[in-house]
């Protein structure tokens, strides 16, 4: 692999983790000032589209200023999830059915992850002469 190869595979790695760090800023600022609640789990879902890999929803019924509310977000994986366990959440107090989108924050730190070792590793390859 030439240095020109290399400087483009570490300039898209870089790019890459910088936009995934973005991403976890925005979902995290995104949810600042949500209000955490315990909830309890009412549904779990899961939907198959053509063959691909499979989205799981779960419902959340919790309490939010005297009111009971239900919420539903996308997560990741239903394992550890069942009906009726309690779990805490957070929601928008300005839209209570509105749950934080903790899927986009994990995705977000597991990719920046992968690609800032994916580009730490470029680096040190290149610099000890492997590359």
């Amino acid at each position: 692999m030439d240095k020109k190869q290399l400087s483009v595979i570490l300039f898209i790695g870089i790019i890459a983790t910088l936009f995934m760090v973005g991403i976890v800023i925005f979902s995290t600022v995104q949810s600042t000032g949500y209000v955490r609640v315990q909830a309890t789990i009412i549904d779990i879902s899961s939907d198959r589209q053509s063959g691909h890999s499979a989205s799981h929803w779960v419902t959340y019924e919790y309490n939010a200023n005297g009111r009971n509310y239900r919420g539903t977000r996308r997560v990741f994986s239903k394992l550890g999830k069942n009906i009726g366990d309690i779990k805490y959440i957070k929601y928008d107090p300005s839209n209570p059915e509105k749950l934080e989108n903790t899927l986009l924050r994990g995705t977000g730190i597991v990719l920046t992850i992968f690609f800032a070792a994916f580009s730490m590793g470029l680096i040190f390859l290149a610099r000890k002469g492997k590359l």
